[in-house]
């Protein structure tokens, strides 16, 4: 017998949502309930009078990655293999998008490719999950022709800016024989921390005359 749950904390509910109480513990580690947003490119900004380091490229991030609520729920998701999680998470990111006014009419999706170690770690992908459930469910259409050539041996918190930008830029590509879109590319990953994959993927896909309108997150990491 199906039984309704939140999915997070288990309690009865909507097993597509959060309940209220998570949603609140949610809602509390957004971005837009405790910082404004640069304008341009959805920075969260320490102040209004802040300069914005990010102004190439838009990245709306919802949660704050040093909060606790939305990041467990996310690295459950991710790393602990809760694949039943694939569900809500998709309907979060259906929020945003809807609240950015990104349509399946005036877009299109696309995803940052997990590398070959996170997919033999848990055995799916889990943004795949995503981008699937986002093309079936919400009508959105699917410009999956990003594939990462290769997977950083270095980790990204030893490099400065410029290396890992450039380490990033040579991991992705484009599929061969790809068919070019006619609407603007959303790309969309779960965490950005140095933000350097997102710019990479944006750079190889307007290398191939392809228009980015920037990427949706879950957890940016300031």
């Amino acid at each position: 017998m199906f039984t309704d749950y939140c999915p997070s904390c288990r309690l009865p509910g909507n097993p597509l949502r959060l309940c209220p109480s998570c949603s609140r513990q949610a809602l509390s580690e957004r971005f837009d309930t405790f910082m404004t947003r640069c304008p341009s490119c959805y920075h969260p900004l320490v102040s209004e009078i802040y300069v914005c380091p990010n102004c190439t490229m838009k990245i709306y991030a919802e949660y704050d990655y040093s909060a606790s609520f939305a990041r467990h729920l996310v690295l459950r998701w991710k790393m602990n293999g809760e694949r039943r999680l694939s569900t809500l998470i998709s309907n979060m990111f259906s929020d945003i998008l809807i609240e950015l006014n990104l349509t399946p009419e005036n877009c299109v999706l696309a995803k940052v490719p997990s590398s070959r170690n996170g997919r033999r770690k848990r055995g799916w992908d889990h943004m795949s999950d995503v981008l699937l459930y986002l093309c079936r469910k919400k009508g959105y259409k699917s410009c999956d022709i990003l594939v990462r050539t290769k997977d950083n041996s270095v980790q990204q918190k030893t490099l400065n800016r410029e290396e890992r930008f450039e380490a990033a830029l040579s991991a992705f590509s484009i599929k061969k024989g790809y068919k070019n879109p006619s609407l603007p590319v959303v790309i969309l990953d779960d965490i950005t921390t140095t933000g350097a994959s997102l710019h990479a993927c944006k750079s190889v896909l307007e290398k191939e005359g392809i228009e980015v309108w920037g990427a949706v997150t879950l957890l940016q990491e300031l």
